[in-house]
Parts: C-alpha cells; sequence; structure tokens
C-alpha cells in the first residue's frame, strides 16, 4: 500500500483536512484532520465507485489555491486531493497512480489530464 500526505476534501465542502492518502490494489483510503475544528475523518473509496480521474479544471476545485486531482465518483460528490509540502510532481503521480488503478478495475482508461 502506497501512502503519501495530503490535503482533500470533497467538492462541496470549503475547507480542506490535512492528512494521507493510502492507495491498496482495490481502493483509496483518505484521513485527515480539519484545522480549524480539530475533527478527524476517513474516506474508504472503492476503486469501481470511481467513474474519472482528471486534473483540477476551476478554482473551486483547487485546494489553497494549487491544482488538485478530481476524483469523479458514482452517486457521490466528487473529492479534491493534492500533495502536502510536497514537489508539484505529487499532483502528476497521483492522478498517474489513480488512473491506473481504477482502469485496471474496469478495463478503460481513467487517467485524464487534460486542463
Amino acid at each position: 500500500m502506497t501512502t503519501e500526505p495530503v490535503l482533500w476534501r470533497r467538492l462541496t465542502v470549503s475547507s480542506p483536512y490535512v492528512g494521507n492518502v493510502a492507495v491498496s490494489d482495490a481502493m483509496l483510503r483518505l484521513f485527515g484532520r480539519e484545522p480549524v475544528t480539530g475533527i478527524e475523518v476517513s474516506l474508504a473509496i472503492p476503486f469501481e465507485k470511481v467513474t474519472r480521474v482528471r486534473t483540477s479544471r476551476s478554482s473551486s476545485e483547487e485546494l489553497g489555491g494549487e491544482p488538485s486531482v478530481v476524483l469523479e465518483l458514482d452517486e457521490a460528490d466528487p473529492v479534491c486531493l493534492r500533495g502536502a509540502g510536497r514537489s508539484p510532481a505529487l499532483l502528476a503521480t497521483l492522478a498517474r497512480l489513480l488512473g491506473r488503478a481504477t482502469s485496471s478495475q474496469d478495463g478503460s482508461g481513467g487517467d485524464d489530464d487534460e486542463r
């Protein structure tokens, strides 16, 4: 399982969580803490529920003014995430990793880095 520090949030939520993403063969797990309230949350996303992986296209999809990876989900709000305190290359690495993982679930190409 690969684990990386990230900022993440559901698209409908304004404040990001600071935490980690863990990627296994079957799912993505997000762990985080909301800095202002201290509330800790986790979210498990099976790859078969990810309908598309792409990079952010608008400021509403950015995190802290930086581009993010957007996970579009089947019957749920999209999730935005980006590397925390790491090089900008982590964004592309996350998009490729998640795109490969999701495409291996259904045989399609899930990676879409179009901006």
